[in-house]
Formats: structure tokens, sequence, C-alpha cells
């Protein structure tokens, strides 16, 4: 009887023990910090300054859900990715998952997906293109830090010549619809949100060409230097999100 009252004892204390010692752990790992870009319909600023859309709320279930300390933040996307790369737990909430990122970053989950095109206006008249080798004689922008910008450069566009790498969305539409560029590459399925936000007409725009190797999972993303523990707790909490239908409501809540 003392024996089994003394195993019993053990037993609690051992568990309490392991309990302190895991919330020691996590308290003592830094904060996550989710970051976004401003692009609509997944994050932007309403009139007042407060951050709306999907990724928005997919960050506070997130943090609902996993219970530590975090925040959720913008950032140009290159400085946010330089960022992810550099410190522990910055996490990216949109990230094209390319190969020449797969093992740059940690993968989490995916959270959309791209249709890549590159996009002119209906107005202007453009030389009939079949492949992107084409579409080299035209002035095309992006953004930098996006997928779509190591793609461009790795298929021998040339930044300064034809190839416009911009930091910000609403610069990017602006300067299409000026005629500074010929043409954008950019997700078309996301594109009308973007040129209502920047005060533009989305319906002058056209597609020119469909670029089959962009047209792939948009995902969360952290950098190499966070550790396997928090990792496996995001991915955990995003597909606890998703099992619970969570994660489909926010998406058709945006018309994702």
């Amino acid at each position: 009887m003392v024996r089994q009252e003394l195993c019993r004892y053990f037993i609690a204390f051992t568990i309490l023990v392991v309990g302190c010692n895991q919330a020691l752990a996590q308290s003592n790992e830094p904060p996550i910090e989710f970051y976004s870009e401003l692009v609509a319909p997944y994050y932007w600023l309403d009139k007042n300054k407060k951050p709306q859309g999907a990724m928005v709320d997919l960050a506070m279930a997130l943090i609902d859900t996993i219970g530590r300390e975090a925040s959720l933040s913008h950032l140009p996307w290159a400085r946010a990715v330089v960022e992810a790369k550099k410190r522990p737990n910055i996490v990216l909430l949109t990230a094209l998952r390319t190969p020449s990122r797969e093992h740059e970053l940690q993968w989490l989950g995916k959270v959309g997906q791209t249709d890549a095109y590159l996009i002119g206006l209906k107005e202007r008249q453009y030389p009939p293109l079949k492949n992107l080798e084409q579409a080299k004689s035209l002035r095309i922008a992006t953004i930098r830090g996006y997928g779509s910008a190591a793609y461009l450069l790795d298929n021998g566009f040339v930044e300064g010549e034809n190839l416009e790498l911009l930091v910000g969305i609403d610069q990017l539409w602006s300067m299409l619809y000026r005629e500074r560029v010929d043409a954008v590459l950019m997700n078309m399925s996301t594109s009308p949100f973007e040129i209502i936000e920047a005060e533009l007409d989305p319906n002058l725009i056209k597609p020119l060409l469909h670029i089959d190797e962009l047209t792939i999972d948009l995902e969360m993303a952290t950098g190499n230097a966070t550790s396997q523990a928090t990792v496996q707790q995001i991915q955990t909490a995003l597909k606890h999100l998703k099992d619970k239908g969570v994660f489909s409501d926010i998406m058709k809540r945006w018309r994702l």
C-alpha cells in the first residue's frame, strides 16, 4: 500500500516536472512573428489603418490555437523573406513554393494557389505570345522578392532592361496603367482586388500569357533557423483549423 502511494506520488511529481519544463522551454522561445505584405484580399489596411484580409483572420486563428506570444505585421516582401531566412520564428503567411526556395525555407502548409499570367492592358496591341522567350521584347514588371522575380531573372530577363522589380503592389499597377511598363507578371485571381485597392479599374486588363511553372501553391513558410518544435506546432495548428472548417470559412469569407 505504501509502495503504491509512493509510486503515485512519483508519477505525479514526474508529470509536474515535465510539464513545468515544457512550459519553461516554450516561454523561452522567441515570440512568433507573422509577416504579410500589403496585398488585397490577403492583407491590407482599411481607412482606419486597421489590418483586414484573409491572412489577418488566419493569423489570428493560428495565434489563438497555438497559445503562444505572437504578432502580425506587414513588410515589403523582399525584406520579409530576408528576415525569415535570417531570424528564427519569422513566419511568411503567403510564400510561393518555387524549386529555388525549396531548401531555403521550411514549409508549413498550403494556404492558396497562384494563377500566374503576364497581364497587359486591353487597349494596347501586343505581339502574339506563345512562350516566355517571345515576351523578352516587352518590359515586364513584378514585385521584388516574389518567386516571379527570381523566375524571370532565371529565364534571362535583365533588371533595368526588360525587367522592372518594384516594392509596392500599387506602384506596379500604376506603372502598367501609365504604360511605364508593357506588362506585369502577377496572380490573375487576386489582381482585381489589388487593382481596386490601387484605385484603378480592373476591367482594363487582359491576360497575355499563362505561366505554367508559377501556377503553384502558396504556402506558409519559415526560415531554417526556426526550431522543429515551433514548425510542428504551427503545422499542427494549421491542420487543426483546416480539419475544423475554420480555414475554409476564412477563405470563403474573402472569396478565395
